[in-house]
């Protein structure tokens, strides 16, 4: 018999062209050849119990936070999917640990984007190390802007904060975490060849649970990335933080979490989830990605690896993703 449907989100075509590649082989189905103008698979497999599993793959309209809040409110009204995982590849925000291959699992994301960019007035100066200066000034009358959020000559961005845990995989999420030891994952190691492999690459591939940042931008900068490590603990110098305090404010919301890993539909995803909340049953959620690179020198890397990396990134997200389906 056919157990509670599951849904997995799919970002990008090329990374459905990997998943059906290295899906195809093994005993389960697709129900359709893969088409670039279709955006539904169908994924059926019997598992344990000789029970029926369904699996629908749902390709996005285009990459990003807001094509993922739109399909995935519409397939979780549609038909209300017991287990809906936003799986593919992502770039490593700790890159000491979590390394090229690895995969992450979420029930939370963070996003930091800016909501305003306007000219510096004449109470605002720039300053290196903004919360020092508000600390050393004697009557608060000077604006201090963080340098780094400088842009052009004159002008500076504003930033936002939004952290949501997705409550209803509460249960589901900490149970993968106690019993992922146990959990055979089917992951895939990625090790470039003799004189071309580096500490980056996993020849031991791990599973790390935490926060994924959800980006509006596609990040390949190690200077951002210093910059969003340091943002991620340190608000002091936050506009909306020194205006509102409150640590709840609809544009300061924040978990202590540290940020594993950056994509650019985990925000939408976990927004979508949130903001039907009370429209649905519950349907548990959680983001499975496989890394693929460290969100700098992005080009370089995916070319001195022929696209393997990102190949073996999809298929560990999927692998992952399926070995979660195979639980409930």
């Amino acid at each position: 018999m056919a157990e509670g449907r599951a849904v997995i989100i799919v970002p990008m075509y090329e990374e459905m062209e990997y998943i059906y590649k290295f899906l195809k082989p093994k005993d389960g189905r697709f129900l359709s050849a893969l088409n670039r103008q279709q955006r539904q698979y169908r994924y059926t497999y019997i598992r344990s119990a000789k029970r029926l599993t369904i699996v629908d793959f749902v390709v996005l309209r285009s990459p990003g936070n807001l094509a993922c809040l739109s399909d995935v409110i519409l397939n979780v009204h549609d038909s209300e999917p017991h287990l809906i995982i936003l799986a593919g590849i992502a770039g490593s925000l700790k890159h000491d640990q979590v390394k090229v291959g690895d995969v992450v699992i979420s029930d939370r994301v963070k996003s930091f984007q800016p909501d305003k960019i306007r000219q510096r007035g004449a109470r605002e100066a720039f300053s290196d190390d903004p919360v020092t200066s508000y600390a050393n000034s004697e009557d608060g009358s000077v604006v201090y802007v963080d340098s780094k959020k400088r842009y052009m000559s004159d002008s500076f961005f504003r930033f936002r904060r939004d952290a949501i845990v997705w409550n209803p995989s509460a249960n589901l999420y900490q149970d993968l975490i106690l019993e992922s030891p146990h959990i055979n994952f089917n992951l895939s190691s990625f090790q470039r060849a003799g004189e071309h492999a580096t500490s980056l690459d996993s020849s031991m591939t791990q599973v790390h649970f935490g926060a994924v940042l959800g980006s509006d931008w596609v990040i390949d900068s190690p200077e951002f990335i210093d910059f969003l490590v340091e943002r991620n603990t340190s608000r002091a110098a936050d506009i909306y933080t020194r205006k509102y305090g409150a640590e709840d404010h609809e544009r300061s919301r924040w978990t202590d979490d540290e940020l594993l890993c950056v994509d650019t539909e985990s925000y939408g995803f976990f927004r979508a989830m949130r903001d039907i909340q009370g429209e649905t049953t519950g349907s548990q959620a959680l983001v499975v990605r496989g890394i693929s690179d460290l969100a700098s020198t992005k080009e370089e890397h995916d070319k001195a690896t022929s696209g393997a990396a990102r190949d073996v990134a999809a298929r560990n997200s999927v692998a992952a993703a399926l070995a979660i389906v195979d639980r409930l």
